[in-house]
């Protein structure tokens, strides 16, 4: 095999070119890292404010530490530290459940972050009678579970006891979307009416929903289907008519029928 000789001013523009390209990759990566080094170095880019909207007073800072630690710990960002402008996107992925979304302004000039949650509407109470008896709040929407609340024994806020052995926790749906939305119907007609209930027991496996009044009476609905509104206005004219004393039980489950038993 034959060596190639390159003449004396072709090898010499070769050796120049090679030069001239290593130099400018050297040059492009020295620029780079002081401006780099600057931006994660300067004062100027140092947060001054960072504004929390949207969460209850008091829970700020937690709030703020949970969205700082969902921040991307991989590419260029996660160079920056926490307080810095550039360490922060435009959107956040950061997701809470009592949050409908959570979004994030930025201003350069005045090196400042607003972090705004819109926070899910608290509807009532959904307990389950498990080895240990847990309530939570969720809302109206979706039936989401969105934190942990207390047991509550007055008729102010509507109060579901679930019989499900299986777990459910923050975040999870408390049934599947139709049959949600039947509950929902069934709370917004009984809320109105002011009855001194005791408790309201759902059964899945029924798919039955048990209203128990303070003086014993039964009112019986199932969330298999949607509830119409004849059997709400013959429930307001049971009540206009009659003692809550008076009624063992009032049962709604087949739908334009009710089935009464007066004491």
């Amino acid at each position: 095999m034959r060596d190639i000789v390159l003449p004396p001013k072709r090898k010499k523009r070769h050796r120049w070119f090679y030069v001239k390209v290593y130099g400018s990759i050297m040059l492009a990566t020295l620029v780079l890292f002081f401006v780099g080094y600057f931006l994660k170095a300067s004062q100027y880019f140092t947060l001054n404010e960072i504004r929390i909207l949207g969460v209850p007073e008091g829970e700020e800072v937690s709030f703020l530490a949970d969205v700082q630690d969902s921040l991307s710990r991989r590419g260029i960002r996660a160079l920056f530290s926490l307080d810095n402008y550039f360490r922060w996107p435009g959107k956040l992925s950061f997701e809470d459940p009592k949050f409908m979304r959570i979004s994030v302004e930025k201003y350069f000039f005045a090196r400042a972050l607003t972090i705004t949650a819109e926070p899910r509407k608290r509807y009532a109470l959904w307990c389950f009678e498990d080895t240990k008896f847990r309530c939570y709040w969720f809302d109206e929407m979706q039936g989401l579970l969105l934190e942990e609340a207390p047991y509550s024994e007055g008729q102010l806020i509507a109060r579901i006891i679930d019989t499900t052995k299986q777990s459910y926790t923050i975040g999870d749906t408390v049934l599947p979307n139709e049959q949600f939305d039947n509950i929902v119907t069934i709370l917004n007609h009984l809320m109105p009416l002011h009855i001194p209930f005791r408790e309201m027991t759902l059964d899945r496996v029924t798919q039955e929903m048990m209203v128990t009044t303070v003086s014993g009476a039964v009112f019986l609905f199932s969330f298999r289907h949607e509830t119409d509104a004849s059997a709400f206005s013959s429930l307001e004219t049971l009540l206009r008519e009659h003692s809550l004393r008076e009624i063992e039980y009032a049962d709604f489950t087949v739908p334009s029928k009710v089935y009464l038993k007066r004491r």
